[in-house]
């Protein structure tokens, strides 16, 4: 299959690498929100793929660690996965703004230290039981 990463191979031309993104200018990883405008799938699929790793690289562990069989953290893993994957398309895709529409770095900023103690909080409460 020579041709199946012809969409995004990368040529150097003139001495400048250049990424052929023929796919995704062509409409084949076209995303849309809930009113047909175009928004970035890109945010979406690292958000889900970082939520596989972690949760299959520790989930299990912390279900060990909880004293449940392998196959319960893996469950719970899963279940995670396809929650934050859930969740993240109905945020980054579903009801993204268009492009046109710009949010001010404050209010993306906040939304991201939100996030980081939210983050830091659920690690504590999973973490804490364990330490004592």
């Amino acid at each position: 299959m020579p041709g199946a990463f012809a969409p995004l191979a990368l040529a150097v031309r003139g001495g400048v690498a250049q990424l052929n993104t023929f796919g995704v200018q062509h409409g084949r990883m076209n995303a849309q929100n809930r009113h047909g405008d175009p928004v970035d799938p890109v945010p979406f699929l690292v958000c889900t793929a970082t939520a596989v790793m972690l949760l299959f690289s520790v989930g299990p562990l912390y279900g060990l660690a909880y004293g449940l069989p392998v196959w319960a953290g893996l469950t719970v893993a899963t279940a995670g996965t396809i929650t934050v994957a859930v969740v993240s398309y109905h945020r980054l895709v579903w009801t993204a703004p268009p492009p046109s529409v710009h949010i001010a770095p404050e209010l993306r900023f906040q939304r991201l230290i939100y996030i980081g103690i939210g983050f830091a909080v659920l690690l504590v409460a999973v973490s804490a039981p364990l330490a004592l």
